[in-house]
């Protein structure tokens, strides 16, 4: 791989990494200053401060020994993104495995820290809420989805030859 396509990879995970750190303090302070957990922002979106202990979406959720098994696995499942990153054979592979990682090492960082994940985007239509979620939620589903594009353009190429 090309030096400018290793450097791309490096800083999209220290980016990815880093606008969620920059984030999760931001709202943090700002919901400590204000003394309150929720903030409404138009119909469409609030700011609402929940603390994760699970795993994606809050499934998993306690704060006893099962907590650091989870954060266990969840340290080898980083390592194996690690692992796939660099066995990747093409960019847009290694991209989507760069955001996955930097979002998801963004929040194992909140795992160890705070013994828990801050969740603070709330989108929502009417009376359907959606996930309470952070950015590092949005870099690993964007992750995911590069990934799926890319592998069903490869499913469609091998089957058309």
């Amino acid at each position: 791989m090309a030096l400018r396509n290793k450097i791309i990879i490096i800083v999209s995970i220290f980016v990815c990494f880093i606008s969620d750190r920059i984030t999760k303090i931001i709202a943090i302070n700002f919901f400590l200053k204000n003394g309150s957990e929720s903030f409404y922002y138009n119909s469409y979106l609030n700011f609402i401060l929940t603390w994760n202990k699970g795993i994606a979406f809050g499934i998993l959720e306690s704060e006893n020994i099962y907590y650091h098994i989870i954060s266990g696995i969840i340290f080898f499942i980083l390592a194996f993104i690690i692992f796939q990153l660099i066995n990747s054979k093409f960019f847009v592979e290694k991209f989507s495995f760069a955001l996955i990682f930097g979002g998801a090492l963004g929040n194992f960082f909140d795992r160890i820290y705070y013994s828990s994940v801050p969740d603070f985007i709330d989108f929502h239509f009417k009376d359907f809420h959606w996930f309470i979620f952070n950015l590092s939620d949005i870099w690993i589903t964007l992750g995911i989805v590069l990934l799926i594009i890319f592998e069903l353009s490869n499913f469609k190429k091998n089957n058309e030859k």
